[in-house]
């Protein structure tokens, strides 16, 4: 009995709290993704994964990106092939901005790989064995406007 309050029973709140952190990511969880200012649906994350990969296409085919554009050049006596690619290894962040015009943004991350094979003739060049001679990491900002990712 507490000298205080009598027989009165007190509420206690320390058992709350090992639960407590379950409780509010029920609560985050079961929040519709609108509601949450971060968050970007599904169909337009969706949307976006079509886009980039029409974006790598059009890359690979105007930047002379991959194996058949092979270039040989010839330095001090021997010839060097060389040839460059877009890395499978990308980065993706889709974002939701305060804009009207501009809801979302995707920040893409992908490297740019050039390997070299070095020979004795061009053929044998071409031929390889190829090895990895420099990467560049590429950041490209794209918007989505008036319903369509832009380049």
């Amino acid at each position: 009995m507490n000298k205080l309050l009598g027989d009165r029973k007190i509420f206690r709140w320390d058992f709350l709290f090992p639960v407590l952190p379950f409780f509010i990511v029920l609560c985050l969880l079961s929040t519709p993704y609108m509601a949450r200012g971060g968050d970007v649906p599904p169909e337009i994350q969706r949307s976006f994964e079509q886009f980039k990969d029409r974006w790598f296409k059009k890359l690979c085919k105007h930047c002379r990106l991959g194996k058949r554009y092979i270039t040989v050049t010839k330095e001090n006596g021997r010839y060097i092939a060389k040839y460059k690619v877009i890395s499978n290894k990308t980065s993706l962040r889709l974002k939701r901005t305060e804009s009207k015009t501009t809801p979302y943004v995707a920040v893409l991350k992908y490297s740019e790989d050039e390997y070299i094979s070095v020979a004795d003739t061009a053929e044998k060049a071409k031929s390889g064995p190829f090895r990895l001679n420099d990467s560049k990491l590429v950041t490209e900002i794209f918007p989505y406007v008036h319903g369509k990712w832009r380049y």
